[in-house]
């Protein structure tokens, strides 16, 4: 059984992956409502109280479910019973015929990146997992079969001199909702994580009906 992820053991990563943080950091969390990013909330939170830093939740809404209403309502409530900074974003543009998810993740990194660098956060942080890398590997390793030393998610890297740090990489997913479910938060589930027109949600079915064995192999 996977265990909740303890505020040492996070702090310990957060050291031993050469992460760099300014004094008295400023560091902002893509919050998208979900178990990943709650649990690093839960965790990011005491790390940022005893670095004497600012947090800040920015929740990007695509405007493309119902349901991102409710998660805008839950950021905010989150984010005043914690005691901590947030801000919604929206996607109010035209939306693309074709290729959606690839879009929507270019305009919130673009969004949330501007808003970063106006109040300046130089540090971003995503709640992407091993579970998420795998499936990147996966769908990468499938469109380009022959090409040498495919990777899948990076832990960091510097998008217009703001660094985007994802913690949680060498994470299964079943330690975030461990997390999640040992300090008593709940969470939303995104119901496009179900739409097998989205590739991405097609190839995490895949892996998960591969053996134990064969999942292992995935890992590059």
């Amino acid at each position: 059984m996977s265990e909740a992820i303890t505020n040492a053991e996070f702090s310990s990563l957060l050291k031993n992956h050469s992460f760099v943080f300014e004094t008295n950091p400023s560091v902002a969390i893509s919050f998208s409502c979900g178990s990943d990013s709650l649990a690093l909330l839960i965790l990011m939170n005491n790390w940022i109280k005893k670095h004497k830093g600012l947090l800040t939740l920015i929740y990007f809404d695509h405007k493309l479910r119902k349901e991102s209403y409710l998660e805008s309502k839950y950021t905010k409530e989150i984010s005043k019973k914690l005691g901590i900074d947030y801000k919604i974003l929206m996607w109010n543009e035209k939306k693309p015929k074709t290729s959606i998810m690839q879009r929507a993740r270019e305009i919130r990194y673009k969004k949330i990146i501007n808003f970063c660098k106006q109040n300046n956060i130089m540090t971003v942080m995503t709640a992407h997992h091993l579970d998420d890398s795998l499936e990147t590997y996966y769908m990468k390793k499938k469109r380009n079969a022959d090409t040498p030393n495919l990777s899948g998610i990076p832990f960091k890297n510097t998008q217009d001199q703001v660094q985007i740090l994802r913690p949680f990489i060498n994470f299964r997913k079943s330690r975030l909702i461990q997390t999640c479910e040992k300090n008593k938060y709940k969470w939303f589930e995104d119901p496009s994580n179900q739409n097998e027109n989205f590739e991405r949600v097609k190839v995490r079915k895949v892996i998960a009906s591969l053996s134990k064995n064969k999942r292992s192999q995935l890992i590059f």
